[in-house]
């Protein structure tokens, strides 16, 4: 697949998912909180496009960049603060690409470090939500590892390193301080699993 058709695609998957997050948001009054955390989710699986779709470290690196700055003006506007979460997300999908792209990493590293990020923080952040609980829980660390376990298991690792994984991704999640988790977590895991890979 050419550079310009899988920019092309990438821009269009990302306006039907921010599109589909202002419907769940706006008609839908769907909470703020998984609104956020599903298009997080849906961000992350980009990589799979980012992966196998494009040629050129630059034509990865486009969308990430763009949404940087994008992302910036919009915590501006939409908070009145720099919101550093919505700017490191995006930071996390450029360094995974670039690591991908000089050969730092594997596809299959580079996509299940951002899923552990963006479906296993997503689950800590709305099992916090349904319970009730502020800033980071235990509940929520459980949450995180349990789907981060799943999304290891699919990419076929060892149960053994799966444990150690997940844990160490919940780890950083749990100590590192809001939004520079963003960028914690898949770099953890994507360091551990390629470790791992040598082992």
């Amino acid at each position: 697949m050419s550079d310009s058709l899988s920019i092309l695609i990438s821009f269009c998957y990302i306006a039907v998912a921010v599109a589909l997050c202002l419907l769940l948001d706006r008609a839908f009054s769907v909470p703020s909180v998984i609104v956020r955390k599903l298009l997080h989710m849906l961000s992350a699986l980009w990589v799979i496009l980012m992966a196998y779709g494009f040629e050129s470290a630059a034509a990865r690196a486009l969308g990430p960049v763009l949404f940087i700055f994008i992302n910036a003006l919009y915590a501006y506007r939409k908070e009145g603060r720099f919101d550093s979460g919505l700017v490191t997300f995006p930071v996390s999908l450029l360094i995974v690409s670039l690591l991908f792209s000089f050969g730092y990493v594997s596809a299959d590293t580079a996509i299940s470090s951002m899923l552990v990020l963006g479906c296993g923080d997503g689950a800590a952040a709305v099992t916090g939500y349904f319970l009730h609980k502020t800033g980071k829980s235990i509940e929520g660390s459980i949450s995180m590892f349990l789907v981060s376990m799943v999304v290891l298991l699919f990419f076929s690792l060892a149960l053994p390193w799966c444990i150690l994984v997940a844990l160490a991704a919940t780890v950083a999640e749990r100590v590192t301080p809001y939004g520079l988790d963003n960028l914690t977590v898949p770099l953890t895991s994507a360091l551990l699993m390629e470790v791992i890979c040598v082992l």
